[in-house]
């Protein structure tokens, strides 16, 4: 079986590493992989080079490495990476072309969720691994299992989408410790961490014990912290920084201190379980951490390390084992022996070993279907249970943002509680879904109620048309429909929607209520878009406006948000054709005529984007390879990986982007120019090859020229001065400027015109 292990260092560290050794950039992929191992750099999280040990074909890769990464897209017919962008999409096709069984994730944060969700080959088993603060906005839906060893990221990472979260410690390389054992003891006490305002109970702690022992006796100290240039870092700590380390350089720093204190990070929910108890251990240096129940089950408090409970004890402990040496040796090397003993490398790999071996029998789930049973939520709905519904209907959504059933029935959830607005706004999030018809109509028909409630009888009349037209038949929708349309003054197409209606059933009164009965969605049908014959794209996309002559060539990996429009005779491909995310349009979109979007892995239009008329957006191109012998429409597809145009930018008449680029928001490529590479937010490019020709200075509130390379300095220290949006807070923003009214059809064609 294959296992990979994708990793991503410190990017400051790489630089030091690549630096420092400038011969490894042009070695071969495996060459420079082995040089950083041999290096140590997060040694005790790298297990793939013990997995084959166990059976596995294992592979390492470190996605920020970017000698080794063009390295490896060269040697594999790809174009090297440029940027962050284009680095993780690489690292998308290393897994689609190494094609793991087994795909372990050390950083769960850049490549999460949504980066999984956007993967053409699927692994049997995706683990990941987190101690460390977890953002905002993390999604692991997609993540079989997540490890951790604090208690409070195994609790989150279930709240956050994995399946499953387990209790796994990291182990320690045995080379290291061999590598470091003549470093001399050259500081009574060395600390190195990472310190930053964020580490406040690293900051006081350490503050008050350099303040404590400096009154008390001399001592020495080494503080390996690389402090930033900050106001808010006390002056106490900077002379005994003696700056960041890492690698080897770390070990021997860590192996040079008599007394290595332990200080565990603010979030962690026990105090037993970071990396440095391990590292220090490892290397045969004298650790003294905080107490905690935790640490007994692995090491012997007294006996292998020592603890203390309060800063008293901890001043206490540091001067006594500095004033005892043999004791204190005595507990260094016991540690260091049952570190080596239990957590050498080779002792995880088993560990791991039989942790997928665990995860191999759950059933093979696919990612995008793993959401709560539906008959709970159903039972819950009938029962008036709505707040056990709207807990399921939330996990639902955390596992998978794009289900559209869980979304309109939280809907209904939200109408019921009074929540009108926030009704609504579900309502119509579940209809820019890929939808059955008997979910959507349902959702168009209640989200006319939402609009009747909040005063909007024009919007109502929309919706509930919406509804009809996906169910004619439906005598009581028609009823509804011909009441609205008599309340909002069209009494003639009223009547003569009334007129169809059998002689028993009577003119409704309009929809203030919710209208469907539970009954109707309990009934299922097959997902739209799995027939290979025409599609209506309207009952695909009922939010979305369609010119004529709109073609959609994979629209089972097609979304496309609210309100948007796509003009006449414009046409969509994705090429990879699997049920997944492939092309994403967002809300509020308009796709100019004649436009042609063609996706690879990935291709996403922000949020309030424009096109002119021709314009072509693909991330993947006809493959010339191989046309001596046979015709270029037989030899395959040419994926460029992930093309991303973010919100509100503006492409201009007959504009080309391709490629594996990001296009920054709230930026516009000029008519008749080809973008083949990425640009930042609020930047104007024209040309052919397009370039940056002016950039917004959020400082002055004005687009200013990027004539020289001063100027684009100048422009770019000013946003990092005065950082600009990001997206979710951009889109937030655009979002209330515009109002939430979807686009006008006519923007769209159809051969309509205006007097």
């Amino acid at each position: 079986m294959r296992f990979l292990q994708i990793a991503s260092f410190y990017q400051s560290y790489l630089a030091t590493f690549y630096a420092r050794n400038p011969h490894v950039a042009v070695t071969s992929f495996d060459a420079q992989i082995a040089a950083l191992l041999a290096d140590g750099f997060g040694g005790g999280h790298l297990i793939a080079p013990y997995m084959t040990s166990a059976g596995y074909e294992s592979t390492l890769i470190i996605t920020n490495a970017l000698p080794a990464q063009s390295r490896w897209a060269l040697d594999h017919g790809l174009p090297a990476p440029q940027n962050h962008q284009e680095l993780s999409a690489l690292v998308a096709r290393q897994i689609e072309i190494l094609k793991p069984d087994i795909l372990y994730v050390l950083d769960p944060i850049s490549f999460d969720g949504r980066f999984l969700a956007h993967l053409t080959h699927q692994p049997r088993v995706v683990v990941g691994w987190r101690a460390a603060n977890i953002p905002t906005g993390t999604s692991w839906t997609g993540f079989d299992l997540m490890l951790s060893s604090d208690e409070g990221c195994r609790r989150r990472a279930l709240e956050l989408g994995a399946l499953r979260a387990a209790p796994y410690r990291p182990g320690f390389p045995v080379a290291i410790a061999k590598a470091v054992a003549s470093t001399a003891k050259t500081s009574d006490l060395v600390f190195c961490g990472q310190m930053t305002v964020e580490h406040q109970t690293r900051l006081k702690a350490l503050v008050s014990l350099l303040g404590d022992l400096k009154s008390s006796r001399d001592f020495s100290a080494a503080l390996h912290l690389g402090l930033p240039q900050d106001p808010r870092i006390p002056s106490e700590l900077r002379p005994y920084d003696r700056g960041a380390v890492w690698g080897m350089d770390m070990y021997r720093a860590v192996r040079s201190g008599k007394i290595a204190p332990n200080f565990h990070i603010d979030l962690a929910a026990s105090k037993g379980q970071n990396m440095r108890i391990f590292e220090t251990l490892g290397v045969g240096s004298f650790l003294l951490t905080e107490q905690d129940a935790s640490l007994a089950e692995y090491f012997e408090a007294g006996r292998e390390v020592e603890t203390y409970s309060s800063h008293g004890e901890l001043v206490e402990k540091i001067n006594y084992y500095l004033d005892h040496d043999v004791e204190r040796e005595a507990i260094a090397k016991r540690g260091q022996d049952r570190c080596l003993a239990d957590f050498a490398m080779e002792r995880r790999a088993e560990v791991m070993a039989s942790i997928v071996a665990e995860e191999l029998k759950h059933p093979n789930v696919p990612r995008h279907k793993r959401v709560p049973a539906t008959d709970d939520v159903m039972a819950r709905l009938r029962a008036g249970q709505l707040d056990e519904a709207a807990s399921l209907l939330n996990a639902a959504i955390q596992k998978d943002s794009r289900d559209g059933r869980s979304l309109y029935l939280l809907g209904r959830v939200a109408f019921h509680a009074g929540q009108v607005p926030a009704a609504l706004q579900l309502f119509q999030t579940a209809l820019s879904m890929p939808l059955p018809a008997s979910i959507a109509w349902a959702c168009a028909a209640d989200a006319a109620a939402a609009f009747i409630k909040l005063g909007s009888p024009a919007d109502a009349v929309a919706s509930l048309r919406k509804a009809f037209a996906l169910r004619p038949d439906d005598h009581e929708l028609a009823a509804r429909l011909a009441a609205l349309l008599s309340a909002t003054g069209a009494t003639e197409e009223a009547r003569l929607m009334a007129a169809r209606l059998p002689n028993h059933i009577a003119i409704g009164r309009p929809p203030l209520d919710l209208l469907i009965d539970l009954k109707h969605l309990e009934t299922t049908e097959p997902h739209p878009n799995t027939m290979t014959n025409t599609i209506d794209l309207t009952k695909s996309f009922p939010s979305v406006s369609f010119g004529n002559d709109v073609q959609c060539i994979g629209v089972n990996s097609t979304r496309i948000g609210y309100g948007s429009a796509v003009g006449d005779g414009s046409w969509l491909n994705v090429c990879i054709r699997d049920g997944s995310a492939r092309m994403v349009i967002g809300d509020f979109v308009l796709v100019g005529r004649r436009a042609v979007l063609s996706s690879g892995t990935y291709l996403e239009i922000g949020a309030h984007t424009i096109f002119g008329p021709n314009v072509y957006v693909s991330s993947a191109e006809h493959e010339y390879v191989g046309n001596d012998t046979k015709p270029i429409l037989m030899c395959g597809i040419r994926d460029h990986g992930s093309l991303i145009v973010e919100e509100n930018c503006w492409l201009g008449m007959n504009a080309i982007v391709s490629g594996s680029l990001t296009m920054g928001r709230g930026s516009v490529v000029g008519a008749n120019s080809v973008l083949r590479q990425s640009t930042p937010p609020f930047s104007i490019a024209v040309g052919s090859p397009a370039r940056v020709v002016r950039m917004y200075n959020p400082e002055s509130g004005q687009w200013e020229s990027t004539a020289t390379d001063s100027d684009r300095a100048r422009i770019e220290a000013a946003r990092l001065r005065k950082p600009l949006p990001e997206r979710a807070a951009y889109k937030k923003l655009l979002d209330a400027a515009q109002g939430g009214r979807a686009l006008d059809p006519l923007v769209a064609g159809r051969g309509l015109h205006l007097a």
